[in-house]
């Protein structure tokens, strides 16, 4: 018990002291204080802004990011796209070739097989059709980038 009495005096004298010590700080200011704190609150100003021009960079940054991401996402759809578009050429042309060499063929022997003709020509048909559609997805996908590009301009203008 007189331990805690001890340690309540011990701290109560040193309430005291700090106290007095706050009293006189106050009571005699320290000269250039004054000019010094309003340089630093300058500098924490200057640093504020600094820090917010940054964050706004750096948002921009990502939303840059977040479009791009968007565009490579649909390049590789695009991509895809073209691939099957080439596998059914492919395909096709591939067929194709089989039906005119067997025209070929039968022509030759002097037959003249309107059911060949008719699958060649069914197979010429859908090579046009599948090159036309090639060509289409292509004008499409330069009509996207060109979109893309006068979308990226505007927006860096308006930044």
């Amino acid at each position: 018990m007189s331990d805690m009495k001890d340690l309540e005096g011990r701290i109560a004298m040193a309430l005291e002291r700090i106290g007095k010590g706050i009293e006189a700080l106050k009571a005699s200011p320290v000269e250039g204080a004054g000019p010094d704190a309003e340089g630093m609150q300058k500098d924490l100003e200057e640093e504020r802004a600094a820090r917010e021009a940054a964050e706004k960079a750096q948002n921009a940054q990502r939303q840059r990011i977040v479009q791009f991401k968007r565009w490579v996402k649909g390049l590789k759809e695009e991509i895809a796209q073209r691939d099957r578009e080439i596998a059914r050429l492919k395909a096709v042309n591939t067929e194709l070739r089989v039906t005119s060499r067997a025209l070929r063929g039968a022509n030759a022997e002097g037959l003249g097989n309107a059911l060949l003709i008719n699958k060649a020509m069914e197979a010429e048909l859908d090579a046009l059709n599948s090159l036309r559609d090639s060509d289409r997805s292509e004008l499409d996908t330069i009509i996207r980038e060109i979109e893309t590009l006068v979308d990226l301009r505007e927006n860096k203008e308006d930044a």
